[in-house]
Protein backbone atom coordinates (compact mmCIF):
# COMPACT_ATOMS: atom_id res chain seq x y z
CA UNK A 1 0.00 0.00 0.00
CA UNK A 2 3.07 2.25 0.87
CA UNK A 3 5.31 1.37 -1.86
CA UNK A 4 4.25 4.61 -3.79
CA UNK A 5 5.82 6.69 -1.32
CA UNK A 6 9.58 7.71 -2.06
CA UNK A 7 12.12 9.24 0.73
CA UNK A 8 10.37 8.01 3.68
CA UNK A 9 10.94 4.80 4.85
CA UNK A 10 11.78 4.82 8.39
CA UNK A 11 8.44 6.83 8.87
CA UNK A 12 6.51 4.54 7.02
CA UNK A 13 7.66 1.96 9.20
CA UNK A 14 6.60 3.68 12.00
CA UNK A 15 3.24 3.90 10.66
CA UNK A 16 2.72 0.80 9.73
CA UNK A 17 4.10 -0.88 13.13
CA UNK A 18 1.54 1.78 14.82
CA UNK A 19 -1.73 0.56 12.11
CA UNK A 20 -0.72 -3.19 12.65
CA UNK A 21 -0.36 -3.05 16.51
CA UNK A 22 -2.83 -5.81 17.53
CA UNK A 23 -3.79 -4.03 20.59
CA UNK A 24 -5.29 -1.32 18.56
CA UNK A 25 -4.57 1.20 15.79
CA UNK A 26 -3.86 4.93 17.46
CA UNK A 27 -7.18 6.84 16.48
CA UNK A 28 -5.35 10.20 16.37
CA UNK A 29 -1.91 10.78 14.20
CA UNK A 30 -0.40 14.26 13.07
CA UNK A 31 2.04 14.39 10.00
CA UNK A 32 4.14 16.70 10.35
CA UNK A 33 6.62 18.82 7.63
CA UNK A 34 7.33 21.52 4.98
CA UNK A 35 4.92 21.31 2.67
CA UNK A 36 4.93 18.82 -0.46
CA UNK A 37 7.10 16.04 1.18
CA UNK A 38 4.27 13.78 0.86
CA UNK A 39 1.88 14.11 4.04
CA UNK A 40 -0.91 14.20 2.23
CA UNK A 41 -0.43 11.08 0.22
CA UNK A 42 0.98 9.04 3.12
CA UNK A 43 -2.64 10.08 4.98
CA UNK A 44 -4.42 8.95 2.24
CA UNK A 45 -2.59 5.59 2.35
CA UNK A 46 -3.61 5.41 5.45
CA UNK A 47 -6.59 5.56 5.04
CA UNK A 48 -7.30 3.13 2.69
CA UNK A 49 -4.43 0.63 4.71
CA UNK A 50 -7.23 0.93 7.78
CA UNK A 51 -10.26 -0.42 5.56
CA UNK A 52 -8.72 -2.40 2.91
CA UNK A 53 -10.19 -5.91 2.99
CA UNK A 54 -7.67 -7.13 0.40
CA UNK A 55 -4.16 -7.85 -0.15
CA UNK A 56 -3.09 -4.33 1.60
CA UNK A 57 -1.42 -3.62 -1.88
CA UNK A 58 -1.11 -0.72 -3.93
CA UNK A 59 -3.14 -2.74 -6.34
CA UNK A 60 -5.47 -3.87 -4.16
CA UNK A 61 -8.97 -4.62 -6.12
CA UNK A 62 -11.01 -4.87 -2.73
CA UNK A 63 -14.27 -2.66 -3.08
CA UNK A 64 -12.99 -0.29 -0.24
CA UNK A 65 -9.77 0.40 -1.94
CA UNK A 66 -11.27 0.61 -5.42
CA UNK A 67 -13.77 3.47 -4.35
CA UNK A 68 -10.56 4.89 -2.44
CA UNK A 69 -8.85 5.29 -5.64
CA UNK A 70 -11.35 6.27 -7.81
CA UNK A 71 -11.79 9.16 -5.15
CA UNK A 72 -15.24 8.57 -4.30
CA UNK A 73 -14.69 6.70 -0.52
CA UNK A 74 -17.23 7.95 1.80
CA UNK A 75 -15.39 6.72 4.57
CA UNK A 76 -12.30 9.27 3.61
CA UNK A 77 -13.29 12.91 4.64
CA UNK A 78 -10.56 15.69 3.97
CA UNK A 79 -10.52 18.95 5.26
CA UNK A 80 -8.65 21.45 3.49
CA UNK A 81 -7.63 25.06 4.98
CA UNK A 82 -7.89 27.66 1.97
CA UNK A 83 -4.56 29.09 0.59
CA UNK A 84 -5.63 32.48 2.82
CA UNK A 85 -7.81 31.15 5.10
CA UNK A 86 -7.75 28.71 8.73
CA UNK A 87 -9.06 25.82 9.84
CA UNK A 88 -12.34 27.12 11.66
CA UNK A 89 -14.23 26.37 14.65
CA UNK A 90 -16.92 25.95 12.31
CA UNK A 91 -14.96 23.37 10.41
CA UNK A 92 -14.08 21.59 13.58
CA UNK A 93 -17.59 21.49 14.78
CA UNK A 94 -18.48 19.75 11.26
CA UNK A 95 -15.82 17.31 12.09
CA UNK A 96 -17.31 16.62 14.91
CA UNK A 97 -20.63 16.07 14.12
CA UNK A 98 -19.46 13.99 11.10
CA UNK A 99 -17.78 12.01 13.12
CA UNK A 100 -20.68 10.49 15.35
CA UNK A 101 -21.90 8.83 12.28
CA UNK A 102 -20.90 5.60 11.66
CA UNK A 103 -19.10 4.57 8.19
CA UNK A 104 -21.40 3.08 5.40
CA UNK A 105 -17.73 1.34 3.80
CA UNK A 106 -15.03 -0.40 5.29
CA UNK A 107 -14.30 -0.29 9.22
CA UNK A 108 -12.95 2.92 9.83
CA UNK A 109 -14.52 6.83 9.10
CA UNK A 110 -11.06 9.04 8.61
CA UNK A 111 -10.72 12.39 8.56
CA UNK A 112 -7.57 14.24 7.01
CA UNK A 113 -7.00 17.67 7.83
CA UNK A 114 -4.87 19.84 5.86
CA UNK A 115 -2.70 22.73 7.15
CA UNK A 116 -3.63 22.16 10.62
CA UNK A 117 -0.88 24.91 11.37
CA UNK A 118 -3.54 27.04 10.11
CA UNK A 119 -6.11 25.96 13.03
CA UNK A 120 -7.44 28.74 14.99
CA UNK A 121 -7.27 28.75 19.23
CA UNK A 122 -11.30 27.85 19.16
CA UNK A 123 -10.61 25.27 16.25
CA UNK A 124 -8.32 23.65 18.24
CA UNK A 125 -10.30 23.95 22.10
CA UNK A 126 -13.35 22.61 19.50
CA UNK A 127 -11.53 19.14 18.97
CA UNK A 128 -9.97 18.57 21.98
CA UNK A 129 -12.31 16.18 23.40
CA UNK A 130 -12.73 14.20 20.34
CA UNK A 131 -8.92 13.86 19.92
CA UNK A 132 -9.07 12.44 23.79
CA UNK A 133 -12.31 10.13 23.13
CA UNK A 134 -12.54 9.55 19.50
CA UNK A 135 -15.19 7.18 18.64
CA UNK A 136 -14.01 3.77 18.31
CA UNK A 137 -14.53 3.50 14.01
CA UNK A 138 -13.42 6.72 13.68
CA UNK A 139 -9.69 7.85 12.87
CA UNK A 140 -8.20 11.58 12.59
CA UNK A 141 -4.93 12.47 10.80
CA UNK A 142 -3.62 16.38 11.07
CA UNK A 143 -1.42 17.66 8.80
CA UNK A 144 1.05 20.39 9.18
CA UNK A 145 3.68 22.16 8.21
CA UNK A 146 4.55 24.16 11.54
CA UNK A 147 4.67 22.00 14.37
CA UNK A 148 5.35 24.71 16.13
CA UNK A 149 1.99 26.35 15.75
CA UNK A 150 0.23 23.31 17.10
CA UNK A 151 -1.26 23.19 20.91
CA UNK A 152 0.84 21.32 23.14
CA UNK A 153 -2.93 19.91 24.54
CA UNK A 154 -3.30 19.10 20.83
CA UNK A 155 0.33 16.82 20.20
CA UNK A 156 -0.29 15.13 23.52
CA UNK A 157 -3.44 12.95 21.94
CA UNK A 158 -1.68 12.52 18.94
CA UNK A 159 0.83 9.99 17.29
CA UNK A 160 3.18 11.85 15.35
CA UNK A 161 5.25 11.50 12.80
CA UNK A 162 8.03 13.43 11.27
CA UNK A 163 8.64 14.31 7.22
CA UNK A 164 11.82 15.17 6.45
CA UNK A 165 12.29 16.79 3.08
CA UNK A 166 12.47 14.20 -0.17
CA UNK A 167 16.01 12.83 -1.47
CA UNK A 168 16.34 15.14 -4.76
CA UNK A 169 17.33 11.92 -6.43
CA UNK A 170 13.43 10.88 -6.14
CA UNK A 171 12.40 14.06 -7.09
CA UNK A 172 14.55 14.01 -10.26
CA UNK A 173 13.57 10.60 -10.94
CA UNK A 174 9.79 11.82 -10.49
CA UNK A 175 10.34 14.49 -13.31
CA UNK A 176 12.05 12.73 -15.71
CA UNK A 177 9.88 9.19 -15.61
CA UNK A 178 6.49 11.17 -15.06
CA UNK A 179 6.83 14.29 -17.14
CA UNK A 180 9.15 13.34 -19.63
CA UNK A 181 11.97 16.46 -18.10
CA UNK A 182 15.38 16.33 -19.61
CA UNK A 183 17.79 15.07 -17.10
CA UNK A 184 19.82 18.10 -16.45
CA UNK A 185 16.99 20.47 -15.98
CA UNK A 186 15.12 17.75 -13.84
CA UNK A 187 18.29 17.67 -11.46
CA UNK A 188 18.25 21.42 -11.44
CA UNK A 189 14.15 21.42 -10.13
CA UNK A 190 14.89 18.88 -7.77
CA UNK A 191 17.66 20.94 -5.78
CA UNK A 192 15.43 23.63 -6.03
CA UNK A 193 12.64 22.41 -4.62
CA UNK A 194 14.59 21.49 -1.37
CA UNK A 195 12.91 17.88 -0.67
CA UNK A 196 9.31 19.39 -1.79
CA UNK A 197 7.77 17.31 -4.55
CA UNK A 198 4.94 20.06 -4.63
CA UNK A 199 7.56 22.97 -5.16
CA UNK A 200 9.45 21.09 -8.17
CA UNK A 201 6.19 20.89 -9.60
CA UNK A 202 6.23 24.72 -8.58
CA UNK A 203 9.38 25.86 -10.60
CA UNK A 204 7.52 23.88 -13.59
CA UNK A 205 5.13 26.80 -13.43
CA UNK A 206 5.44 29.45 -15.86
CA UNK A 207 4.45 31.87 -13.47
CA UNK A 208 6.94 30.68 -11.13
CA UNK A 209 9.14 31.10 -13.61
CA UNK A 210 7.49 34.91 -14.70
CA UNK A 211 8.44 35.66 -11.32
CA UNK A 212 11.85 34.37 -10.70
CA UNK A 213 12.94 36.28 -14.13
CA UNK A 214 11.48 39.54 -12.86
CA UNK A 215 12.66 39.42 -9.55
CA UNK A 216 16.57 38.71 -10.56
CA UNK A 217 16.05 41.14 -13.18
CA UNK A 218 14.89 43.73 -10.06
CA UNK A 219 18.18 42.44 -8.08
CA UNK A 220 20.26 42.98 -10.92
CA UNK A 221 19.36 46.55 -10.96
CA UNK A 222 18.13 47.35 -7.30
CA UNK A 223 21.42 49.80 -6.62
CA UNK A 224 20.01 52.29 -9.21
CA UNK A 225 16.29 51.67 -9.03
CA UNK A 226 14.16 54.18 -8.49
CA UNK A 227 11.38 54.24 -5.23
CA UNK A 228 8.77 54.08 -8.13
CA UNK A 229 9.74 51.56 -9.54
CA UNK A 230 10.23 49.24 -6.73
CA UNK A 231 6.81 50.15 -4.90
CA UNK A 232 5.31 49.34 -8.28
CA UNK A 233 7.12 45.94 -8.60
CA UNK A 234 6.29 44.78 -5.20
CA UNK A 235 2.26 45.59 -5.83
CA UNK A 236 2.71 43.47 -9.04
CA UNK A 237 4.42 40.96 -6.80
CA UNK A 238 1.53 41.16 -4.56
CA UNK A 239 -0.93 40.93 -7.09
CA UNK A 240 0.27 37.93 -8.92
CA UNK A 241 2.65 35.79 -6.70
CA UNK A 242 2.89 34.97 -2.82
CA UNK A 243 5.20 37.16 -1.32
CA UNK A 244 6.67 33.82 0.85
CA UNK A 245 7.60 32.15 -2.63
CA UNK A 246 9.43 35.82 -3.60
CA UNK A 247 10.86 35.91 -0.47
CA UNK A 248 12.45 32.35 -0.63
CA UNK A 249 13.26 32.78 -4.28
CA UNK A 250 15.25 35.93 -2.96
CA UNK A 251 16.76 33.83 -0.88
CA UNK A 252 18.20 31.62 -3.30
CA UNK A 253 19.92 33.69 -5.66
CA UNK A 254 21.37 35.47 -2.66
CA UNK A 255 22.79 32.20 -0.95
CA UNK A 256 23.78 31.25 -4.88
CA UNK A 257 25.93 34.76 -5.06
CA UNK A 258 27.24 33.71 -1.45
CA UNK A 259 28.35 30.56 -3.13
CA UNK A 260 29.83 32.42 -6.40
CA UNK A 261 32.02 34.82 -4.01
CA UNK A 262 33.74 32.21 -2.02
CA UNK A 263 34.46 30.24 -4.89
CA UNK A 264 31.74 27.93 -5.17
CA UNK A 265 30.30 26.83 -8.05
CA UNK A 266 28.11 24.44 -7.72
CA UNK A 267 25.09 26.71 -7.44
CA UNK A 268 21.08 25.95 -6.53
CA UNK A 269 20.43 27.77 -9.57
CA UNK A 270 22.80 27.87 -12.63
CA UNK A 271 19.78 29.33 -15.01
CA UNK A 272 20.42 32.94 -13.94
CA UNK A 273 24.24 35.09 -14.38
CA UNK A 274 24.84 34.72 -10.55
CA UNK A 275 27.98 36.25 -11.87
CA UNK A 276 26.71 39.22 -12.81
CA UNK A 277 24.77 39.42 -9.84
CA UNK A 278 28.01 39.00 -7.31
CA UNK A 279 29.00 42.13 -8.73
CA UNK A 280 26.72 44.03 -7.18
CA UNK A 281 26.95 43.04 -3.52
CA UNK A 282 30.41 43.14 -1.53
CA UNK A 283 30.76 40.32 0.96
CA UNK A 284 29.57 42.72 4.16
CA UNK A 285 26.35 44.11 2.13
CA UNK A 286 25.54 40.76 0.98
CA UNK A 287 26.14 39.80 4.64
CA UNK A 288 23.88 42.79 5.62
CA UNK A 289 21.14 42.27 3.11
CA UNK A 290 20.48 38.22 4.25
CA UNK A 291 20.37 39.59 7.89
CA UNK A 292 17.43 41.67 6.40
CA UNK A 293 15.69 39.36 4.69
CA UNK A 294 15.94 36.70 7.39
CA UNK A 295 14.28 39.34 9.61
CA UNK A 296 11.48 39.78 7.10
CA UNK A 297 10.98 36.17 5.90
CA UNK A 298 10.52 35.84 10.19
CA UNK A 299 7.73 38.52 10.41
CA UNK A 300 4.11 37.88 10.18
CA UNK A 301 3.19 38.77 6.69
CA UNK A 302 -0.58 38.35 6.76
CA UNK A 303 -1.72 41.97 5.04
CA UNK A 304 1.32 43.31 5.08
CA UNK A 305 3.08 41.74 2.36
CA UNK A 306 3.83 45.11 -0.04
CA UNK A 307 4.61 47.02 2.71
CA UNK A 308 7.12 44.21 3.97
CA UNK A 309 8.87 43.50 0.34
CA UNK A 310 9.27 47.18 -0.44
CA UNK A 311 11.06 47.97 2.83
CA UNK A 312 12.91 45.04 2.35
CA UNK A 313 14.22 46.23 -1.30
CA UNK A 314 14.16 50.19 -0.10
CA UNK A 315 16.45 48.60 2.54
CA UNK A 316 18.96 46.54 0.65
CA UNK A 317 19.23 49.36 -2.14
CA UNK A 318 20.74 51.83 0.63
CA UNK A 319 23.06 48.87 1.88
CA UNK A 320 24.40 48.72 -1.55
CA UNK A 321 24.55 51.86 -2.26
CA UNK A 322 26.39 52.15 1.16
CA UNK A 323 28.48 49.41 0.71
CA UNK A 324 29.71 49.52 -3.02
CA UNK A 325 33.57 49.44 -3.25
CA UNK A 326 33.63 51.64 -6.10
CA UNK A 327 30.70 53.91 -5.51
CA UNK A 328 29.58 53.43 -9.39
CA UNK A 329 25.48 54.20 -8.30
CA UNK A 330 26.02 56.48 -5.66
Amino acid sequence: MFSLIKGHTNTIELLKGALDNPEGVPPVYLFAGVSGVGKRLVAFQTARYVNCTGTKMLDCGCKSCTIAKAKNHPGIITYAVPKRGVFSVGMARNLKSESDKRPFIGKYKVFIIEGFHKATGEASNALLKLLEEPPSYCIIILLTDDLDRTMDTILSRCFSLNFFGVDSKYITEFLISNLSIESKKAGNIAKLAGGSFSKAMEFLSADRHTSRKILFEMLLRLSYTTDKTILSTCTYFKENFNIHTVLEDILMFFLDVKKFQMGIRELTDDSFDVEALSLMFTPTSLDSALGLLFYTGGSDLENKEELFLSSFFLDVRGIMRKEYLFGVFV
